[in-house]
């Protein structure tokens, strides 16, 4: 699942008329005490399930409704890894499902620097390749940004899920390892 917010209830009934007008199906919607929870229909969006939640604090590095609103906030530890910079969608058509989804959202694709189809939101992207492990369309990766490489890496062949240095294979997806050297 990709969990956007947007700005604002009227940037997310925008999307959610872009949706519609699609044919993509809400899956579940549900206000809260702060604003508005809405996910699209995997088999309609492709790749992933596309929530874009709508929140009145609109902020999108602090309270988050799905994470417990602050609650998260007690619990980071950034001494191994600080963020997630980015969700890789794979499908055999990447130029296809990067068209909807952006449609959907209403935010432009461009290239990323090693020339890759993506979607800028306001603290990551989305981005779109081909499938090349076989599995299909769905989320393939997940760029994280580590501060101790070595921990992630000796953690990771500790349990057989190295797959090189820069990379981690954790239940079917792909972690990236980026540091301040390859981000």
């Amino acid at each position: 699942m990709i969990i956007t917010q947007v700005d604002s209830i009227e940037t997310q009934n925008q999307c959610r008329s872009r949706a519609e007008e699609m044919g993509v199906r809400i899956a579940f919607e549900m206000p809260h005490d702060t604003g508005n929870f809405m996910q699209l229909h995997p088999a309609d969006t492709g790749g992933s399930f596309l929530e874009i939640d709508w929140d009145e604090k609109n902020n999108h590095q602090g309270h988050w409704p799905p994470a417990g609103g602050n609650k998260w906030e007690s619990h980071i530890k950034t001494d191994v890894v600080s963020g997630i910079l980015a969700a890789e969608l794979q499908s055999p058509n990447p130029l296809a499902l990067a068209k909807r989804w952006s449609t959907i959202v209403g935010a432009p694709l461009s290239k990323d620097t090693a020339d890759r189809l993506e979607m800028r939101l306001n603290n990551a992207a989305v981005r779109f390749v081909k499938d090349t492990d076989g599995r299909g369309e769905g989320l393939g990766g997940i760029d994280i940004q580590v501060v101790d490489r070595d921990h992630v890496l000796q953690s990771a062949e500790t349990r057989g899920l190295k797959v090189s240095d820069t990379q981690v294979m954790l239940c079917g997806v792909r972690f990236n390892l980026l540091t301040g050297k390859n981000l």
